[in-house]
């Protein structure tokens, strides 16, 4: 440990989120050799979904109930693609959300679950099954007759 430093702390060092010299190599490469494979899935979205747009605007005009269908078949595949296309772009354009349970700790809201929020859980599912409430009682008086039996025994 660094003097003056304290524990955990961190001195020095490339910043979080800051890529090394390959990951910065390999991604100035892609930028210079044209387009990335996001703008490719995101031009691909676009494309797919434009053509969907315009053949269903052409649904009104078609005659006949064969052109129809064969209007509508070919937007639906048009719209499956964007689909596919937006799928697979959506992880590098929208940060996924972790999932976490915030507790009443102001000073540690993330790992703070009390047992009066555990208690607060329960009582909203007893509230809403009252006949779980009676299984568990019922549960827990056989066992404590158990117990007492046992005890009663051997004491």
């Amino acid at each position: 440990m660094a003097a003056g430093s304290k524990p955990g702390e961190h001195r020095g060092g490339r910043k979080p989120g800051t890529p090394n010299k390959a990951s910065a190599a390999r991604e100035a490469e892609v930028a210079a050799s044209g387009a990335t494979p996001l703008e490719v899935m995101l031009a691909n979205m676009r494309f797919h979904h434009r053509h969907a747009e315009g053949l269903l605007e052409l649904l009104s005009a078609a005659e006949g109930p064969e052109a129809k269908i064969q209007i509508l078949g070919e937007a639906s595949r048009h719209r499956r693609m964007a689909q596919d296309c937006a799928k697979d772009a959506a992880n590098y354009v929208h940060p996924k959300l972790a999932n976490i349970q915030h507790g009443q700790d102001p000073d540690n809201p993330l790992k703070s679950v009390t047992d009066a929020d555990r208690l607060q859980v329960m009582l909203g599912v007893f509230t809403e099954n009252p006949k779980l409430l009676d299984q568990l009682l019922k549960l827990l008086n056989t066992k404590r007759s158990k117990y007492e039996t046992h005890y009663a025994l051997s004491g």
